[in-house]
């Protein structure tokens, strides 16, 4: 099992899903296999996702199904019609409350973004979820509920709004 591990590019750990050492060595195994996927969900999205969306992005436009000004006449407009950001599930947690306050920490110090910690997480973008929470708290607020943390004197915690 462990020789299969290594040729597939797999933590022993991760390949049986058997994790008897340490939150830490755990964390360490799954990293470890999360950035092998990510290599290969990347070569999936650009060497067959991809061409296949622009197939069909093509077929599309000249069918008439699809309006897209100088898509075949302009390279550069073909490429700009045709860009795609494939975006998978994020990597999974072991102790979401830990991770949750490391991203915190991220976003803090300015090395990273909450559009990108939203991805890193479960695969979906941030717009997508301020646009439902958005949509959420309205809905809470017609109903006369309470609306999850809304910031009352600068702390969030439940309030009426």
């Amino acid at each position: 099992m462990r020789q299969i591990g290594t040729e597939l590019g797999l933590p022993f750990e991760v390949l049986i899903k058997h994790y008897t050492s340490s939150y830490s060595a755990a964390r360490a195994a799954l990293l470890d296999a999360w950035r092998m996927f990510s290599v290969r969900r990347e070569l999936v999205a650009c060497y067959f996702a991809q061409p296949i969306y622009e197939e069909w992005l093509a077929d599309q436009i000249a069918n008439g199904h699809i309006i897209a000004r100088g898509f075949f006449e302009d390279k550069m407009l073909r490429r700009a019609w045709s860009q795609a950001n494939w975006i998978g599930d994020g990597p999974g947690s072991i102790n979401p409350s830990v991770e949750a306050d490391a991203a915190q920490k991220r976003i803090d110090m300015g090395i990273s973004t909450i559009a990108a910690e939203s991805i890193l997480y479960d695969g979906i973008d941030w717009w997508t979820k301020h646009k439902q929470r958005t949509n959420e708290k309205s809905q809470r607020l017609k109903a006369g509920l309470e609306v999850p943390g809304t910031e009352v004197n600068g702390e969030v915690g439940q309030a009426n709004a």
